[in-house]
């Protein structure tokens, strides 16, 4: 896991990365803190890039991807931050040399077995709890039936959660014929897992179908987040790109960019702080309260209204209030007061505490930011490390600041790795 923060203002951006890396080990994780997130992306031009979620990308680690841009095009001066990002996104799908080595089919399949691993996980608990309020066992028939229409269930449900996340705009034109025909091989290796873990295995077409939508769908089983930073040569203020990748599909690099994750320092928006992955503990002390919190704040104020308005139809019925009147109440619609509530929290947190913060990241110097760059990241060491089985945030923290003027540079750096 990782945690990783950008504070901007019209001075420079400063970035900040712990090097906590969590390994998978079947049950079990190993925890390593040696890890490099954040990559100087030109020796000569103000960018940087950090990433978050995957050091890999379609088994080709991250920091060989990055190294080979650097010296392949990282002497290439672009107007704008936009451009040295479509410029970094078109060397990973259209570089030879990296073509020739991506793990295409591991990708896919792996992306597929996710959604597989979710599907099987909730139409096998669904069957089993039909079954177990059965008054005897069931045959091999009743549950080869239930197992099918829990299936047929969810398929249908998908669409619709597919639909509502929208598809990557780069299989736009991506065909179900298309996709039958890309991955061939690899749907019958999860057809032969599905023979094998008990479900109906005759159904290889709908499951085509329903592997199509997710592939299509901006739902990443797999994903890295890039977060580049920096100045590009029209620009004076520095701005704030992220983008979430996923792999190459029909040629294609499946990839997403967030607004809410992107920022461009202007007259308009002096200043901001900027974190990624792991956030809560940095925004607890940016908004003065920790998201959970808030978020159980919000749905306690709906449940207590409820609770009141229940008491209070109840105390009406007791003392002989007309049926009309009653149902009246029973009816009204609470939701405006549960949004109202929690707009106004929201307003509360942005003037007392986010606005204050950010007006004093506009008048810090470049000091006051990498300070606070690496506070943000050791504050969530230290509650890792306080509160967590496995410290997912920690070792070294890397710092770097990027200005107009000097490009980037290191304040704080892994020593063996002072290259990258």
């Amino acid at each position: 896991m990782t945690a990783i923060v950008g504070i901007l203002n019209k001075r420079a951006a400063v970035i900040a990365a712990d090097s906590a890396l969590t390994v998978n080990h079947g049950e079990t994780n190993s925890i390593y803190n040696d890890a490099s997130k954040m990559f100087q992306l030109s020796d000569t031009n103000p960018v940087g890039v950090m990433l978050y979620n995957s050091v890999e990308f379609m088994g080709t680690p991250w920091d060989v991807i990055i190294n080979m841009y650097r010296k392949s095009r990282g002497n290439k001066k672009y107007d704008t931050l936009k451009e040295y990002v479509n410029s970094f996104i078109n060397f990973i799908q259209e570089e030879p040399m990296l073509k020739r080595v991506y793990d295409y089919s591991n990708y896919l399949l792996g992306e597929m077995h996710m959604y597989y691993k979710f599907v099987y996980d909730e139409v096998v608990d669904a069957a089993k709890a039909e079954v177990d309020e059965m008054d005897g066992p069931a045959d091999d028939q009743t549950i080869d039936e239930l197992l099918r229409k829990y299936l047929m269930t969810m398929f249908a449900q998908h669409v619709d959660t597919h639909r509502e996340h929208g598809t990557c705009s780069q299989l736009e034109k991506f065909t179900l014929k298309d996709f039958r025909k890309c991955a061939a091989d690899e749907i019958t290796k999860l057809m032969e897992l599905i023979k094998e873990d008990g479900l109906p295995d005759d159904m290889r077409s709908e499951w085509e179908e329903a592997l199509y939508g997710f592939v299509r769908s901006q739902l990443f089983a797999h994903e890295t987040g890039l977060v580049f930073v920096g100045f590009g040569e029209t620009e004076i203020y520095p701005s704030l790109i992220s983008i979430k990748v996923s792999g190459i599909v029909d040629g294609k690099l499946l990839y997403t960019f967030s607004e809410e994750d992107e920022t461009h320092i202007s007259n308009d928006c002096s200043a901001t702080i900027m974190p990624f992955a792991q956030t809560d503990v940095m925004l607890t002390m940016m908004k003065g309260i920790a998201p959970s919190l808030f978020d159980k704040s919000c749905s306690k104020v709906e449940e207590i209204t409820e609770m009141t308005r229940n008491r209070l139809v109840e105390q009406m019925k007791a003392e002989g209030v007309p049926a009309t009147t009653v149902d009246k109440i029973q009816e009204i619609d609470l939701s405006d007061i549960n949004s109202d509530y929690c707009e106004a929290m929201h307003g509360h947190i942005h003037e007392d505490f986010v606005e204050g913060l950010v007006d004093a990241v506009d008048s810090f110097n470049i000091e006051n930011m990498a300070n606070m760059a690496e506070s943000l990241i050791s504050i969530t060491n230290l509650q890792r490390h306080i509160t967590s089985s496995e410290e997912t945030v920690g070792g070294p923290i890397d710092v770097a600041v990027i200005t107009r003027a000097d490009g980037f540079s290191w304040i704080k750096h892994k020593q063996w790795n002072k290259n990258n």
